[in-house]
């Protein structure tokens, strides 16, 4: 099973000048470790779409959920969703 899930979302600009994109697409990698206690941690990197793809290809991802908020990738059965459900994803600072 992938301990991570690949995230594609859009950051929208504060300042949204005519002409230009409102929004950019983002993504972002969220992985599982155990803290010092032995409890499960999650942590969140940004990542280029390079980098994207090759771990949802290496990872054997797929798109698991679409809203209009982004776009999540992982095992066909959802796993890391699963075993991870209702634990919170770190901000990016």
């Amino acid at each position: 099973m992938a301990e991570i899930i690949v995230i594609k979302f859009y950051e929208e600009l504060v300042l949204k000048v005519p002409g230009t994109q409102d929004a950019f697409t983002q993504w972002a990698v969220v992985s599982a470790t155990k803290d010092k206690d032995g409890n499960n941690k999650l942590k969140t990197r940004r990542i280029d779409h390079r980098e994207a793809s090759r771990l949802i290809k290496e990872n054997d991802l797929v798109e698991a959920l679409r809203n209009k908020d982004g776009v999540v990738f992982d095992t066909k059965d959802n796993d890391f969703q699963k075993k991870y459900k209702g634990a919170s994803i770190p901000m990016f600072v």
